[in-house]
């Protein structure tokens, strides 16, 4: 199918008969042609040369568009030459939308020529026989089968104004004599239009000339666009480059891309002033009373213009001259390098900020004769400048008003403020009010109040002294809110009696007092605004109003910058001071540190219980006794405000206890004038330097030789002994931290009892997991101590006796759930030391756990972790509450995950770092065991089957759409209960399909690649770890290896003989490979035996992954390890893996290890999972 078939109906026999004949056809050129259009040109001997267009772009939506320039199309008739285009391209091209088109629906409509363009290249497909011309022509635009040149994409993307021809006279149209100019353009303004009074709409005439070289009377016409640009007149073409075109000038016959022309055009008041000259200049600006916008009517040229300043709008009063009992009131207008004038002479004047007055002169107005010689086009020559237009030289009078003909004026074109227009209007039926001069008082107060924006004038007879004095800034501050620190701001100038507002539009006022008008001083207004931040403000707008408040965070620091700039500032109507000083105090006791703080402002001062007030009340100022207002800068409230979160209120101080000694001075660090008492600074310098720290030796019957960091690991154990705090082992896994405590228990065993007191067992708590491990340790290491296992349902069976005992043991022995279970049995013993290996367990505050060790009565506290945080740091908070209650404070404020990027936040990181330096002792394997062999850690990834990543999409795109709905609902903190179902689900998806569904018979790619590598490590004789989260997926590798014949060994978390089961992995040298859940084997485990680590999926918690790879590298491997991490490619596991990557500053920053993810993710975190 071709477009000749498809729009035959709608073309005349005659246009199609001469369109397709090979005169025509062999007279076009072809400008573009593409997918998207045909552009060509005809060009018949003598004649002007027809553009013509196809645009292809809408055809899906059965529109076909065209362009004609001749006569016939201009006129609604589809004409030959458009005919011809379809014709030349049915000849060589076919088009891929044209099979799909129905010709009963198809409908042809113009386009606007501007908008124009070819796409991208077509192929010919076909050349013509009757006209070698033309296949010529499409192939330098078009490209053959298969081919393309740079010569084509030259072309295509030359600027269509070169490549179409126009007509030329041969000389530039900016020199064209103006004889040679057969039309003119005039710009006329009806100043009766009733969109006048707010905007300046002109209509455009258009004046030809005659046979005898006279101008005709202009008549209304309109142009497009491009007409616009190609006027010859250069003057012309600038207005229209500024003007904007408003009014459309239908045609008859409306198309879809009809090209609109325009008769009226709008004068921007962003481009006055120029538009104003660019107008004048043409000599073609006029005005008139009609609104016609065809006819040229009553219109009169503007004679002048005075657009280089704003003409001034003043209020005059004035003595009558033959009677010194009257006054004369009225306003004038004041015209640059012209004089002042009556406000009678304004003719008309619009809000975009521009008036007409009519000034004497010789009338300027156009004679309907055809022949007059001012229509002529030229520009009027300007009133030289310093001419006295008034009448008997007098300055103070002005022009009799205008007479209702306009014969005997001159019209001005000026500028002028809009808000002076209503004034001008009020006053349009007045000429002037006559008032007795003794209500001179009345009429200034009067005109004070009413008039006061645009300037005075007084006559000098009223001896009224005009005065103008700086004025003091004066800014206001109002509580938005009872409580909270938000301030609306009100600026203001002060001058005598009088404060101003900076944006008023008063500029004068009257005192009637002093008999003086005061002049607003508005340079040195504006000097004192550009004193202000601005930054620190807030600007609201609405509907209504306008309201500026000030930021919070900038309160202090800007109202101390203003004051400093000579500002007044005020709160509420009080006076604000600025802190001179602060006294802070602490003084000791046996188990705390007591804070006094107090705050001068001169001589006022604040105590601290009004401090605390002012804390909990969130409120940066308080009141003095004299009625002022305080401000307290905002860092000090910040820092105090930490100070006060991490005691107890005891009185009028604050007491701390004596573990945040360090703490305390950390946080006062930065505040001047601190005053403390002896024992004070000799508990922080002890602390500070670790003075006493030095390595120890374990007794002589501890069976065991320590390395030497383990003997200063020892000698930290005493250290905090003598100062009375608890402390946390962090050592990296691996280190022998259970060898260290071991020897403290074992000195703990042989130490002295004053007479009098009774020697206390410690209370050790571990996981079920590591019970038989601590025995073992024991015996090997301690075997004199005295050892309780309390766990079992027969532990309860002489508890009486142990109770009436203690010191029948050195260590009762038990785990978490028997300590949660038996909290209210152990809460009253009183032990030596109470110890938690694993003390992660306790991360969660609010857990029963958490609670119950916190009931546990001990002298010393302990607490084994290679974690301590492990999600955020209210695993800290928890782990310290334990260890040191009250040192991180009073709630768990850490439990927030702090912005690394945030100076605040992390500042507040490195407090709690620096605090928490005596009490944490954490090395790292790097940094000890030189001699331990290398860890290689590498990723694996694994490549899905086809089948596996279908199932595998499937399951994605079903969670995106679901959680992104949820999300949207309820937000990511609600929805994460979803969120976690689904991540595990994917995870299970990833791992293997048969995890998801049981049924399925599609293998996971993870597990042969696991078989393939472990067979590599059996023929070798290594033994292997294999990890996972998922027991299923351990299930089904077992299932593979049974298929083998291949022996191993399995520990999950319903395992209960452990050490056997780890015994004989250790022992047995065809035991070659564990299996090991890794919540349940991650921790406590000696496998040393293993050379290799696969952890089958990744886990949120990367530090889980680590303690569980360092089962096996740890003290006593002689072999590298190598640990494989697998993840399947382009799934949830290698997000999971970049998201570790990208979040592991908050726990570095503490004491060097990592977070756990998924407590901290974010929708854009979930948005990248599931992308």
């Amino acid at each position: 199918m071709q477009f000749t078939d498809v729009v035959r109906s709608q073309f005349g026999t005659d246009d199609r008969r001469d369109g397709s004949s090979t005169t025509m056809l062999d007279q076009i050129k072809v400008v573009d042609v593409g997918t998207d259009g045909l552009h060509i040109q005809i060009s018949a001997p003598g004649r002007v040369p027809i553009k013509v267009m196809l645009d292809f772009v809408d055809l899906e939506a059965n529109y076909l568009g065209i362009f004609c320039t001749c006569d016939r199309f201009r006129n609604g008739y589809n004409c030959d030459h458009v005919w011809a285009a379809l014709t030349a391209f049915d000849s060589h091209f076919d088009h891929p939308t044209l099979p799909n088109i129905d010709p009963v629906d198809l409908e042809i409509a113009v386009i606007e020529p501007s908008y124009f363009e070819a796409g991208k290249p077509l192929p010919i497909v076909r050349t013509s026989s009757n006209s070698p011309h033309l296949t010529d022509e499409f192939s330098r635009k078009a490209v053959r089968l298969g081919q393309d040149s740079w010569r084509n994409e030259l072309l295509r993307c030359s600027p269509k104004s070169l490549l179409t021809p126009k007509p030329s006279l041969g000389v530039p149209s900016d020199l064209i004599p103006e004889s040679f100019r057969k039309s003119q353009t005039w710009f006329v303004l009806p100043i009766t239009h009733p969109l006048n009074r707010n905007s300046m709409i002109l209509t455009t005439m258009d004046s030809r000339r005659k046979k005898d070289g006279s101008w005709g009377r202009p008549t209304g016409v309109s142009y497009t666009l491009d007409q616009s640009k190609a006027i010859d007149d250069p003057n012309e073409r600038r207005v229209f480059s500024l003007l904007s075109a408003v009014r459309t000038d239908q045609s008859p016959r409306t198309y879809l891309y009809s090209t609109p022309s325009y008769c009226e055009y709008a004068v921007s008041d962003q481009r006055l002033a120029q538009s104003l000259q660019a107008l004048y200049d043409t000599g073609r600006l006029a005005w008139k009373l009609g609104t016609s916008q065809s006819s040229f009517e009553d219109a009169s040229k503007v004679d002048l213009i005075s657009v280089d300043r704003q003409s001034v709008v003043s209020f005059a009063v004035r003595c009558d001259p033959n009677d010194s009992s009257k006054l004369f009131v009225a306003p004038s207008i004041t015209i640059p390098d012209l004089g002042s004038f009556s406000h009678r002479h304004v003719i008309w004047g619009s809000q975009v900020g521009c008036a007409i007055v009519q000034l004497p002169a010789e009338p300027t107005k156009l004679s309907d004769d055809s022949n007059s010689d001012s229509m002529d086009g030229s520009t009027a020559e300007p009133m030289k400048p310093g001419i006295d237009l008034k009448q008997d030289n007098d300055v103070d009078t002005w022009q009799p008003s205008p007479k209702d003909s306009i014969e005997g004026i001159r019209t001005c074109m000026i500028l002028i403020d809009p808000d002076c227009l209503d004034l001008l209007r009020g006053w349009a039926v007045h000429d002037e009010i006559t008032v007795p001069r003794k209500n001179l008082d009345e009429l200034l107060t009067l005109v004070s109040r009413d008039y006061a924006k645009v300037d005075l004038q007084l006559a000098p007879e009223l001896q009224i002294e005009f005065v103008t004095e700086a004025p003091k800034p004066s800014c206001t501050l109002k509580q938005l809110r009872h409580r909270e620190n938000q301030y609306e701001v009100s600026l203001a100038a002060s001058y005598p009696n009088r404060s101003i507002r900076f944006d008023s539009e008063k500029k004068w006022w009257y005192e009637p007092e002093s008999k003086q008008i005061y002049r607003r001083d508005l340079e040195s207004e504006k000097e004192q605004l550009s004193t202000i931040d601005f930054s620190h403000l807030r600007l609201t707008r609405n509907s209504y109003e306008s309201t500026i408040t000030l930021a919070p965070e900038h309160f202090v620091e800007l109202v101390e910058s203003m004051q400093n700039s000579g500002w007044e500032v005020t709160a509420n109507g009080a006076p604000l001071r600025a802190a001179s000083s602060f006294d802070v105090n602490v003084t000791s006791d046996v188990d705390w540190f007591d804070l006094d703080v107090e705050i001068s402002f001169n001589d006022q001062s604040v105590a601290l219980p009004e401090l605390l007030k002012a804390l909990r009340e969130g409120s940066e100022t308080v009141l003095l006794d004299d009625g002022t207002m305080g401000m307290l800068p905002r860092e000090w409230l910040t820092r105090f405000g930490e100070i006060q979160s991490s005691a107890k209120q005891v009185d009028n101080t604050l007491r701390f206890h004596r573990s945040q000694g360090l703490l305390l001075d950390l946080m006062l660090e930065e505040v001047a004038d601190v005053r403390s008492d002896h024992d004070f600074t000799k508990f922080v310098k002890q602390l500070k330097s670790f003075q006493g720290i030095k390595p120890a030796d374990a007794i002589k019957s501890f069976d065991g030789k320590l390395r030497e960091y383990q003997r200063l690991g020892l000698g930290w154990l005493k250290f905090l002994q003598q100062i009375g705090c608890g402390g946390c082992l962090a050592d990296d896994m691996g280190l022998g931290k259970t060898i260290q405590v071991l020897a403290m228990l074992e000195s703990r065993r042989k130490r002295r009892v004053k007479k009098g007191q009774t020697r206390h067992p410690s209370i050790v708590v571990v996981p079920k997991s590591l019970i038989f491990n601590w025995i073992e340790e024991a015996q090997k290491f301690a075997p004199k101590l005295r050892l309780r296992n309390h766990t079992g349902p027969q532990r309860k069976e002489d508890w009486k006796e142990f109770t009436e005992n203690p010191d029948s043991i050195d260590v009762l022995l038990t785990t978490y759930a028997t300590m949660r279970i038996d909290a209210s049995l152990l809460a009253p013993i009183q032990f030596d030391y109470a110890i938690l290996d694993e003390a992660q367990a306790i991360k969660n505050p609010k857990s029963q756990v958490a609670k119950a060790s916190r009931l546990i009565r001990a002298e010393h506290r302990l607490a084994m972790t290679g974690t301590p945080v492990e999600n955020h740091l209210g695993d800290l908070w928890s782990l310290f509450d334990f260890l040191n209650p009250g040192l991180l404070g009073a709630s768990s404020t850490t439990r927030l995950v702090p912005n690394m990027q945030d100076e605040t936040q992390r500042k507040s990181v490195e407090l709690i770092s620096k605090s928490l330096r005596p009490f944490i002792l954490r090395r790292t394997k790097s940094e000890v065991l030189t001699e331990l062999p290398e860890k290689i850690e590498q990723t694996l990834s694994c490549e899905m089957s086809t089948k596996h990543k279908k199932l595998y999409s499937d399951l994605l795109n079903h969670y995106r759409l679901m959680l992104s709905k949820k999300v949207e609902e309820v937000g990511i903190n609600q929805a994460k209960i979803h969120v976690l179902a689904a991540l595990m689900r994917l995870r299970q998806a990833a791992c293997d399909p048969r995890l998801v569904d049981p049924k399925s018979k599609v293998r996971g790619s993870k597990v042969d690649e696991l078989l393939e590598r472990l067979e590599e490590l059996l023929s070798e004789g290594r033994k292997a770890l294999v990890f996972s989260q998922f027991t299923s997926l351990l299930q089904l590798v077992q299932q593979d290896l049974d298929a083998r014949n291949w022996r191993y060994e399995y520990l999950d978390g319903k395992t209960n003989n452990r050490a056997e089961r780890v015994n004989r992995f250790q022992t047995d040298p065809d035991c070659q490979l564990f299996l090991i859940s890794l919540k349940a084997g991650g921790t406590g485990l000696n496998l040393t035996a293993a050379e290799s680590v696969f952890i089958l999926d990744p886990w949120w918690n990367p530090a889980t992954e680590a303690q569980a790879i360092d089962r096996a590298h740890r003290m006593g491997q002689t072999n590298c390890v190598n640990a494989y991490r697998m993840i399947c490619k382009d799934t949830v596991e290698e997000k999971i893996i970049e998201l570790q990557k990208s979040k592991r500053e908050l726990a570095d920053a503490i004491i060097g290890e990592d977070k756990s993810l998924i407590g901290q993710l974010t929708a854009d975190d979930l948005h990248s999972l599931l992308g």
